[in-house]
C-alpha cells in the first residue's frame, strides 16, 4: 500500500485537490450507509434488549429517552461497587463514596496511600429492589437521582438491554464503511483499490490473530503488573454489577460492540485517511517543489499522513467517557502505532484491525 499510495497515476486526476475530494465523499458516504444500517438493526436490537435478563427500558413509545439511553455511558441505576465487593477490599483501604462530576480525570484514577485508597463508588446504594425488574416501562430517567449533574463516572457501566442497542450502531457503522468503501473501489472509475487500502486476502487471517495476540498481550502484561503493585484487587470473576443480568450474554454485546469498532476505525483511518493523505501530500509536495529528492518527497508524505489520520484518531475520541488530555495524547501514540502496523505488515490493515479488538474489550472487563 505505501509504495502505490506516494505514486501518482498519470492516466487520471491525482492532484491533492482529488483526494481530497474522494476523501470528503468517502466520509459522506460512509455516514450515511452507516446510519442506515445502524437504523435498521436497531429495531431489532431494542426487541431483543427488552426480553434480556434485567433489562430495564423506556416505553416504546419515548423515542427521547430510549435514544438518551443509548447514548449514555453511565447508568446510575447500578451499584458499584456492592456491598460485597467492598467487603473483600484491603483493611487498608479505605472507602470514600463521593460524586463526581463526568469526564473528570480523578474518577478514573486509583491512587494508594499510607493512608487512604480512593475508589470510584455509586451514590445510588440503597436502591430500590424494583428498579432492577424486568419492566418494560420502567426509565430510570424518572429517579431525580438520575438526573444529577454530578455521577460518578463508568466506564461503558450500562446494562446488556442498552449494550445491545450500541453494539447495533457500532456494526452498523462497519458495515456502513464496508459497503462505502465496496463501492468507491470497485464500481467507480477511481485509482484506489481495495489492497491499496489496506483490505488485502494474503495471508489476512494470519495477520489478524497475530493483531490480536499482540494486543491481548499487552493488556494482560499490563494487568499482571498492577495486580503485583497492589494498585489491583481481585475481588470476583465473570459478575456483573446486577445479578439478576447474565455476564456471557452481556459479554457478547461488547464483542460485538469492538467488532464494529476496530472494523470501522481502521478501515477509515488507517485505510483511507492513511492512502489518501500519502498520495495527496505527496501530490501536493511535488507540484510545489518542496524536497529535491523523490525519497525525501514519499518520506515526507508518510510521515505527514500518519500526524493527520492520528490526530483525527485522537480527536474523534474527545467526547468519549473519560476523555482528558493525557488519554487523547496516548490516542495519537496509538495512531502512530497502527501507521506501524501497517508498514510492518506490508500495506495489510488487518494487523491492525486485530491489535485493535485484542485491546479494547479485554482491558475494560479486568477492575479492581
Amino acid at each position: 500500500m505505501l509504495s502505490s499510495s506516494c505514486k501518482a497515476d498519470h492516466h487520471q486526476d491525482t492532484s491533492s485537490y482529488y483526494y481530497f475530494k474522494l476523501w470528503c465523499f468517502y466520509f459522506l458516504l460512509d455516514a450515511a450507509y452507516g446510519y442506515l444500517f445502524h437504523t435498521l438493526l436497531l429495531v431489532p436490537a431494542r426487541w431483543i434488549a427488552r426480553q434480556l435478563p434485567g433489562a430495564v427500558m423506556p416505553p416504546l413509545n419515548d423515542e427521547k429517552k430510549l435514544v438518551e439511553q443509548e447514548e449514555s455511558s453511565d447508568d446510575v441505576t447500578l451499584e458499584w461497587p456492592s456491598a460485597n465487593a467492598i467487603a473483600n477490599l484491603p483493611s487498608d483501604w479505605i472507602i470514600e463514596t463521593k460524586s463526581h462530576k463526568k469526564g473528570d480525570e480523578s474518577n478514573v484514577t486509583c491512587n494508594k496511600t499510607k493512608s487512604k485508597k480512593k475508589i470510584r463508588s455509586s451514590k445510588n446504594a440503597n436502591l430500590k429492589s424494583s428498579s432492577q425488574q424486568t419492566d418494560a416501562t420502567t426509565n430510570p430517567n424518572d429517579n431525580p437521582a438520575n438526573n444529577d449533574s454530578s455521577q460518578p463516572y463508568y466506564l461503558n457501566h450500562v446494562r446488556g438491554s442498552t449494550r445491545i442497542r450500541q453494539a447495533s450502531q457500532r456494526i452498523g457503522a462497519a458495515l456502513g464503511t464496508l459497503l462505502t468503501t465496496y463501492l468507491i473501489c470497485c464500481c467507480l472509475s477511481t485509482p484506489i483499490t481495495l489492497e491499496d487500502l489496506g483490505l488485502t486476502t494474503n495471508n489476512w487471517g494470519q495477520d489478524l490473530v497475530c493483531g490480536f495476540l499482540v494486543g491481548l498481550s499487552i493488556v494482560v502484561i499490563i494487568f499482571a503488573m498492577e495486580v503485583l503493585l497492589g494498585w489491583i484487587k481481585i475481588i470476583g470473576f465473570f459478575q456483573t454489577a446486577d445479578p439478576i443480568e447474565s455476564f456471557t450474554i452481556n459479554f457478547s454485546w461488547d464483542i460485538l460492540f469492538h467488532v464494529g469498532v476496530s472494523i470501522n476505525e481502521e478501515v477509515m483511518l488507517r485505510g483511507w485517511m492513511f492512502t489518501l493523505g500519502c498520495r495527496g501530500i505527496h501530490a501536493m509536495a511535488l507540484n510545489l517543489d518542496w524536497f529535491q529528492s523523490s525519497s525525501s518527497t514519499a518520506t515526507f508524505s508518510i510521515i505527514a499522513s500518519i500526524i493527520l489520520q492520528s490526530s483525527l484518531f485522537a480527536f474523534l475520541h474527545l467526547h468519549s467517557p473519560g476523555s482528558t488530555y493525557v488519554s487523547l495524547i496516548n490516542l495519537f501514540v496509538g495512531g502512530v502505532a497502527a501507521s506501524i502496523n501497517v508498514m510492518v505488515s506490508g500495506g495489510s490493515i488487518w494487523l491492525g484491525v486485530g491489535w485493535h479488538f485484542g485491546w479494547l474489550p479485554w482491558h475494560i472487563y479486568w477492575a479492581f
